[in-house]
């Protein structure tokens, strides 16, 4: 499995729950550094970007995510684990992108912050902790 079927599959999960619009955002010439993937719940506005193990958030996918926290929705990185069925993810904020677009993903998924995760077949969970993260980061 690679980025774009998680990617692909994550999507077509989440729009499966009512209140969830999830689209996948095309990389290209234009858009280089926009995130994956780019939805709403409930009113709430989500940006993941999907990496798998031993790849590595670029500095202008992580300064596009910190813009789109900033803004007041949630930015995150997922780090997708299929033969896990599962996404470790890290909330990006402005003072954390610069430190993780600098690390390779192996080193830091075992850092603070990775305790986040959801099943990749659970939509819910995701939405569930999209919502927990942007309560913290309201606090």
């Amino acid at each position: 499995m690679i980025e774009t079927q998680v990617t692909q599959r994550l999507v077509r999960l989440l729009n499966t729950v009512p209140g969830c619009r999830a689209k996948k955002r095309h990389g290209g010439r234009f858009q280089s550094g926009d995130p994956d993937i780019a939805g709403s719940y409930r009113g709430l506005a989500f940006f993941i970007e999907v990496k798998f193990p031993g790849g590595q958030l670029t500095l202008l996918q992580g300064h596009e995510l910190a813009r789109w926290a900033a803004s007041g929705a949630v930015a995150l990185l997922g780090v997708a684990l299929p033969n896990a069925n599962m996404l470790l993810v890290q909330a990006i904020t402005q003072t954390n992108w610069e430190q993780l677009a600098a690390s390779k993903l192996p080193k830091i998924v075992n850092q603070a912050g990775w305790h986040n995760k959801a099943r990749l077949d659970n939509p819910v969970e995701l939405l569930s902790l999209i919502e927990k993260l942007h309560r913290d980061a309201a606090e």
